[in-house]
């Protein structure tokens, strides 16, 4: 595991897509112990964000730095694709980093002479594989896939049920030791058992996480700080606390950010209103000063003079007008609404239940009839 000084940074990251920007100016640290739910509608760039932190994708501008530059970053995909013929063994070994690693220490084996570069690089390949947690990985391996129901580590990945890949991805986030782990929607497809393994796995990780993720249980079990990528300005912000506190914090937001727009907008309109009743008070005062039968012309150019001012006063209102800068109001949430016509009753089930029950912790529901 790496120092407690240890740090993943993306600073000030762009990225495009043809001419749509997915990512603006987006910042984030990542330390140990860090727990980040990466949060936004989707297509709002969350994946990308992660594949550029794990330096899968490159970005436009900015940069991601590791320090030191021997931190791991590892990311495991909502889908855990295998390759053709591989095994649940390898598999494990390839998404944790365990299988490059031993690949590169072999390498470094070969290569090495009494020279003190390959001594060096063998040295480098060997504390990366224990790192990654190599030395224990065919034990470690073997007991967290017997408690998942996996009873061979040489069987066909390709062979696999949709929940028992599921359970092998989740095998394979258990076995993780990177510095850095990214998660992108861990709690997709698993049962209650899976659930509460992985928000356990998460609480005790020594690294640092971030996730995306739709569960607002798990969020709120395990994520202290959310980064929200806003689908209009493509850019980051960072709020701190528990997903029920991170809710209220977005919303106070939203409020003061009207509240400031409309706080905005109604000074402008005051002194528009007020700017024109002074210029329309001029105009009038200067009307009524020329067409005075005031025969003493000083007195008569005076009055003009008033109304002259009375118009360099709305002038100066106006230039006042120009200086203020009204906030953007928040952008307004899309909703659903559909509108579904009244049909006869179809004659088929479509579903049923039978003493079903669902439960989540201490919550149980059921068993019910449908």
């Amino acid at each position: 595991m790496a120092p407690a000084s240890s740090q993943l940074t993306a600073r000030s990251i762009s990225k495009s897509h043809g001419g749509l920007v997915v990512l603006d100016d987006v910042s984030i640290k990542v330390g140990p112990g860090s727990r980040i739910g990466l949060l936004g509608p989707n297509g709002v760039g969350k994946s990308t964000l992660l594949r550029a932190l794990a330096g899968l994708e490159r970005t436009d501008t900015g940069s991601v730095e590791r320090s030191p530059d021997s931190l791991t970053v590892g990311m495991l995909d909502q889908e855990p694709g295998g390759q053709s013929g591989e095994t649940l063994r390898t598999f494990l070994a390839r998404v944790t980093g365990i299988g490059a690693a031993a690949d590169a220490l072999d390498t470094a084996a070969a290569s090495m002479t009494n020279d003190l570069r390959t001594i060096e690089a063998y040295t480098d390949a060997l504390d990366l594989f224990d790192r990654l947690g190599g030395h224990d990985f065919e034990h470690r391996a073997a007991s967290v896939a017997a408690e998942l129901g996996f009873r061979r580590l040489d069987d066909s990945l390709d062979r696999l049920s949709g929940g028992q890949r599921t359970r092998a991805a989740l095998t394979a986030i258990e076995l993780a030791r990177f510095d850095v782990l990214l998660l992108d929607e861990p709690t997709n497809n698993l049962d209650t058992e899976g659930l509460a393994r992985l928000e356990a796995f998460v609480r005790a990780f020594n690294g640092g996480i971030v996730v995306v993720s739709h569960d607002r249980a798990f969020l709120d079990a395990c994520v202290r700080r959310f980064v929200e990528l806003d689908p209009f300005t493509r850019r980051a912000t960072e709020l701190t606390g528990t997903w029920s506190e991170y809710v209220a914090e977005r919303e106070l937001r939203r409020r003061q950010q009207q509240q400031a727009h409309d706080a905005a907008m109604a000074e402008r309109a005051r002194l528009q209103r007020r700017a024109h009743e002074i210029r329309q008070e001029a105009a009038s005062g200067a009307g009524r000063a020329k067409r005075a039968d005031e025969p003493d012309k000083f007195v008569r150019f005076g009055k003009i003079a008033g109304s002259q001012g009375h118009a360099a006063g709305a002038a100066k209102l106006e230039r006042q007008l120009e200086r203020i800068e009204v906030p953007d109001a928040p952008h307004a949430r899309w909703s659903l609404h559909m509108d579904l016509a009244p049909a006869n009753r179809g004659g088929e089930v479509v579903a049923r239940l039978a003493d079903a029950v669902v439960q989540r912790g201490v919550f149980r529901l059921g068993p019910l009839d449908l």
